[in-house]
């Protein structure tokens, strides 16, 4: 239109470089105007012929050559800005310096004090930080020193996102909200994270984790209040999705759960996800898709006092996140029908996209800036932050369709161009005034490559007689920042726990199995009975030995309690025994076999016993006997009833069997304690009987001399001895002056310890957490 209707009035291009081809001609139009004015920002106008034409596309000045070749301009012809004389200029000739083309890059060795004046680095500063964190640190204690400087603003410049954060989360040490011209993706966002959780659940493949991630955001209510909500997630955690699943989907949940209040919550959930759920594997139009979303959000937020609508879209990311979905549902209509999974593919990955930014809130003289946003602003400090390689300037992307000379042949703009423009505006933000740059000696646990420009400025600063070390700030900024986090003093070792109950609240029942923990980890016993803390199984967690223990006496109770004999009877109690597991392959074809290698012999070893006259006397028996102030619970596997009258105890191990010597030493007494139940005659129907044999039968032994480990010798003795350890432990612990300490001899570690976080084992024990000695 201007080609043909030339205005006559001013009209002004600034501040482009001409990156963009529409706007490149758009220049070039406005040059060609009567009174059209362009102004190039940063030219380097001093730069040789030489080095000039040697400008390639990683250079800061490629876009400007390319421009003014385009629209016909020399160089020459380009005129300073009038009556303006350049600003900092000893640094600016320093970054030009800087910036000259490699191909005459060897004109440096020339440099001297009076081509880089000193003038040059007043007010430039650079750090070295050994670690991103460390660099976040310094970063945000420079930002919170500028505050102290009333009305100075400041600004962090960086292309690296994740510095960005870590910087904004270290402000808030100070209860500093800092302004992130990036934003916030949405799916960060609680709203935003809400909807692609509630998507994630509604999945046919949906897992525990999934659900239990929805139902603990705090827009789910589904028709009741929030606590109530919280409440029925809590119960359904504990009793149905911790540990190995016995469910599969919301509504196999519910049924598994006994009646009551959380079981209706979780069938109405079900009902609620039913629409997305049943056509997950579906071809559905993405309009259809997106009203089943809304649906369903709309009614999960819903509580028993407001509507889902309200309580949703609302607030800053709410009202984000309904006019995305409201842009991207007039768009709907053409995409293609997709099924569940690449819906939600696609939902996830247009809503990271979506940057929602605070309207207010935000600290007023500090901004964190991309490089773009910050060509257009003024701060008093700038800091320059991630200059490594990769991030300042980014990795040239790599094309799998276009090689370079394709691109090349058809105009297109190569892949380096992007290191130009960084380039560019790196040389234009380190002009400022007051700069800081800052830049990590590791990124991700291996050492980073210094960025180029960091690179190319120490050299010129070297050649010039001053190098990195003159750029050094003046306050000890990476001193302060590590004592933020150093405390006072030498540091001192953490003290064992020692808890000192009163007797009312010491236990005064323990099992058999406890009495072993007592003796090695007393604070076990202090953080289960006392503080009544159970540990948790994992959420889906995987099956453990612990679960192929339970199938295998599951199994091996039903076998002898059967008339019949034979490796068939076995298995068949066995198939029933894993049914629970049957949908899970791993289990099947890794337990299996062994559990069919183990029926073989122990059916081939009972034929053996029952030709010798042995017989069972009790399986899985139950039994109670009291030593004092502590009742001793007690159940045992297996008892045996020999031809001579003599009872055999016997323990079933699936995994380790105790040691012989801490048997002996007393630290492993659960057999004896068994044997003194049963000669007192503790066990439910079973008189007192004269014990003659304790064994251990290793289930899952290769070596079948192996698997039957005896302790024949002077049964007296060692029940004996349990009794009288049992009933010292009992005494000592009767004083309430006596601490229940954790692991207190260290050459004696429990098999297992559950509470070893709670008891900070590792802060001042020698020996590995739960490890064995």
């Amino acid at each position: 239109m201007w080609s043909e209707t030339k205005p006559d009035h001013p009209i002004i291009a600034a501040g482009s470089t001409g990156s963009v081809p529409a706007v490149a001609r758009l220049m070039k139009a406005i040059a060609g105007l009567p009174r059209g004015e362009v102004i190039l920002p940063a030219l380097d106008l001093s730069l040789d012929e030489d080095g000039w034409q040697a400008v390639s596309e990683t250079h800061a000045q490629f876009t400007m050559k390319s421009w003014l070749e385009t629209a016909a301009v020399k160089r020459e012809a380009v005129g300073a800005w009038e009556n303006v004389s350049v600003q900092n200029a000893p640094r600016v000739r320093l970054l030009q310096e800087t910036m000259c083309p490699a191909e005459v890059s060897d004109r440096w060795q020339k440099l001297t004090a009076q081509d880089i004046p000193p003038d040059a680095i007043r007010g430039l500063e650079a750090l070295a930080l050994d670690h991103g964190r460390e660099e976040a640190e310094v970063i945000a204690l420079r930002l919170r020193g500028a505050l102290e400087e009333a009305g100075k603003t400041a600004a962090l410049v960086t292309p690296d996102r994740a510095l960005a954060a870590r910087v904004a989360a270290a402000l808030t040490r100070w209860g500093i909200a800092v302004n992130d011209s990036a934003g916030a993706p949405l799916d960060a966002l609680p709203v935003g994270r809400f909807l692609v959780e509630a998507i994630k659940a509604a999945a046919k493949s949906a897992d525990p984790i999934d659900y239990l991630t929805l139902l603990k955001h705090p827009l789910t209510a589904a028709g009741i209040g929030s606590a109530q909500a919280q409440h029925c997630t809590r119960s359904a955690e504990e009793k149905v999705w911790r540990g190995v699943r016995r469910t599969d989907g919301l509504h196999s949940a519910a049924i598994a759960m006994e009646e009551g209040e959380a079981r209706a919550w979780l069938l109405q959930l079900a009902k609620t996800f039913k629409p997305i759920t049943e056509a997950w594997y579906d071809k559905k139009p993405l309009a259809q898709w997106i009203d089943d979303t809304v649906a369903l959000v709309e009614g999960l937020a819903t509580t028993d006092s407001e509507a889902g609508v309200a309580r949703l879209w609302r607030g800053e990311d709410g009202e984000a996140a309904a006019a995305w979905l409201n842009e991207w549902r007039g768009a709907a209509e053409g995409f293609l029908p997709l099924d569940g999974a690449d819906y939600l593919a696609l939902f996830e990955e247009l809503m990271h996209q979506v940057a929602v930014r605070p309207a207010y809130g935000q600290h007023p003289r500090l901004s964190i800036l991309g490089p773009l946003e910050a060509r257009l602003l003024h701060h008093d400090l700038i800091i320059l932050g991630g200059l490594n390689e990769g991030t300042w300037p980014p990795d040239a992307p790599v094309d799998p369709w276009l090689s370079r000379p394709m691109k090349k042949q058809w105009g297109l703009p190569l892949p380096e161009r992007r290191i130009g423009l960084s380039a560019h505006d790196f040389a234009c933000l380190a002009s400022a005034p007051c700069v800081m740059m800052t830049r990590s000696r590791r990124s991700g646990g291996s050492p980073a490559v210094p960025s180029r420009f960091w690179v190319q400025l120490e050299t010129v600063l070297q050649a010039a007689g001053m190098g990195l070390d003159s750029l050094v700030p003046s306050q000890p900024w990476r001193d302060w920042a590590r004592a933020m986090d150093t405390p006072d003093g030498a540091p001192a070792p953490c003290l064992p726990p020692a808890p000192c109950p009163p007797l009312a609240a010491r236990p005064t029942r323990l099992s058999v199995t406890e009495i072993g923990t007592w003796l090695s980890n007393p604070y076990a016993i202090y953080a289960k009975h006392v503080l009544k803390l159970k540990k948790l199984e994992p959420i889906d967690a995987p099956p453990s030995m612990a679960d192929f223990g339970t199938i295998v006496h599951a199994a091996l109770e039903a076998y002898v309690k059967e008339a019949d004999l034979g490796v068939e009877v076995l298995l068949a109690h066995g198939r029933a025994a894993f049914a629970p597991f049957a949908d899970r392959p791993q289990v099947m074809a890794f337990w299996w076999p062994r559990f069919e290698r183990m029926a073989a012999w122990f059916v081939a070893h009972e034929e053996e016993r029952r030709a010798k006259g042995i017989t069972p006397l009790a399986v899985e028996a139950k039994g109670l006997l009291s030593f004092g102030s502590l009742s001793l619970s007690g159940r045992v596997d297996r008892m045996d009833l020999g031809a001579d009258g003599a009872v055999e105890i016997i323990d079933y191990k699936t995994g380790a069997v105790p040691k012989l010597t801490q048997v002996m030493a007393g630290y492993e007494p659960q057999l004896a304690l068994l044997a003194l139940m049963a000669q007192a005659g503790a066990f439910e129907g079973i008189e007192p009987q004269e014990v003659a044999k304790l064994s251990y039968w290793a289930l899952m032994e290769k070596k079948e001399e192996k698997r039957e480990m005896n302790f024949a010798n002077d049964i007296d003795a060692q029940c004996e001895k349990a009794r009288e350890g049992l009933e010292a432990l009992i005494a000592v612990f009767a004083d309430p002056a006596t601490p229940y300490t954790a692991v207190p001899k260290p050459q004696v570690q429990p098999r297992f310890n559950d509470y070893a976080h709670l008891s900070r084992l590792a802060e001042w024990g020698g020996a590995q957490e739960g490890g064995e000695e």
